[in-house]
């Protein structure tokens, strides 16, 4: 499934859904408040996504590229609460 959405004005959750992934969401820009991935199928930040007003939340579990991805971004200002492990 393959969402065409560009923004989204509050929080993404997508905590435990192991059919969404960075595929899911081509064309994201912005989030405007936390991007929850933990226990998702994400494996890297989407490349598209310029913005993050909250936090990047992950588990420990989640793939090692996807925790380096959401640094580069925090690093770079993309996301503006930090990335933060949620266990």
């Amino acid at each position: 499934m393959v969402y065409n959405v560009k923004s989204v004005g509050g929080s993404l959750d997508c905590t435990g859904n192991r059919q969404i992934s960075e595929s899911t969401f081509p064309l994201l820009e912005y989030v405007g408040g936390d991007f929850i991935l933990a226990g998702s199928a994400f494996t890297r930040m989407p490349d598209s996504l310029t913005f993050v007003g909250g936090r990047a939340i992950i588990s420990r579990s989640d793939p090692a590229s996807l925790l380096l991805s959401l640094k580069q971004a925090e690093a770079k200002g993309i996301i503006k609460g930090g990335v933060f492990l949620c266990d």
